[in-house]
């Protein structure tokens, strides 16, 4: 099969940039020829093509006909319908769901997206039928898990964040570490600390604050998870709940109290390094990228055959 993945930027690390790294090496390796389609390259693009797979901001420059096209977002949707008029095309949405969303206009058939609110967003606002959960997933080849156990108190506390507000967040969580005789490092761009491989940065760690596709990564790693950003706080990490956050996209539905020091707090205080172990083996079992691709090329292949449902 030939696929054209589309992203708005491939030139940092950011969680669709990620997606379309992990899908785009993934179906190269079961054999599918894959292009990228982007309106900004950058050092992940390069890492993409060291591999074998076409990076372009042209689509004129792509060297194949796509039998199918993967949008993570809407920007480029009505360029490539242009070029490609005759191509179906799915969607996975990643992000907050304005009332205006639509795909009129462009050659989407088929939309999906990361969380159970994403879905029903688009379904209310559109009045169009989705096609259901496409998760985010995670390439565990590319890291490896702490081998080491959780200890029973966590000595090493890390905030990881991308959101401009999130600096208040960061403010309550350092005064609770020092509270608790502990240092918070930060990791993100608004933290001036960026990381190539951010499960392996997390696997370093016993205690993890981050909420969406890094709160998925940093559990894939082996590290205690409270999922909190500046939207709210979640709760932390366990094999009991594991399933509903991960529904969730570990974001903004999981969250139960807004940001403050009792919550952090209460989160905090739930940290048990035996529940962190069962929700990092049941994630690494059922979030693998081998699975994601699975139902990727599911998806790909009803919506080639013109079906509604998967």
């Amino acid at each position: 099969m030939n696929s054209l993945i589309v992203n708005e930027r491939f030139a940092k690390r950011t969680g669709t940039e990620i997606v379309t790294r992990d899908y785009s090496l993934g179906l190269a390796r079961r054999g599918h020829r894959v292009a990228i389609l982007t309106g900004e390259a950058g050092d992940i693009a390069t890492e993409v093509e060291s591999n074998g797979v076409c990076v372009s901001t042209d689509p004129a420059a792509i060297p194949f006909r796509p039998d199918i096209i993967h949008f993570n977002d809407l920007t480029m949707a009505q360029e490539t319908t242009r070029a490609f008029p005759s191509t179906p095309a799915v969607l996975q949405w990643h992000r907050f769901v304005p009332t205006s969303f639509s795909v009129e206009g462009t050659n989407i058939v088929a939309i999906t997206g990361v969380s159970q609110r994403i879905i029903e967003k688009i379904a209310r606002y559109t009045g169009r039928p989705t096609h259901g959960l496409v998760h985010n997933y995670v390439d565990l080849r590319r890291f490896e898990a702490r081998s080491a156990p959780l200890p029973a108190r966590p000595a090493r506390w890390l905030l990881v964040g991308q959101q401009k507000r999130g600096y208040g967040l960061y403010a309550q969580l350092s005064w609770i570490a020092l509270k608790h005789g502990r240092m918070l490092r930060s990791v993100g761009p608004r933290y001036f600390n960026r990381v190539d491989n951010l499960p392996k940065a997390c696997a370093e760690f016993d205690l993890v604050f981050a909420s969406g596709r890094c709160a998925l990564e940093a559990c894939c790693a082996g590290a205690g998870v409270v999922v909190t950003d500046f939207n709210g706080v979640g709760g932390f990490l366990t094999g009991d709940n594991i399933r509903q956050y991960y529904k969730g996209n570990f974001s903004y539905r999981s969250f139960s109290s807004p940001v403050s020091l009792d919550a952090l707090n209460r989160a905090i205080d739930d940290y048990d390094p035996a529940q962190a172990a069962r929700a990092t083996q049941w994630l690494r079992e059922n979030a693998d990228l081998e699975k994601g691709i699975d139902r990727l090329l599911a998806l790909y292949e009803a919506t080639l055959a013109g079906k509604n449902e998967t």
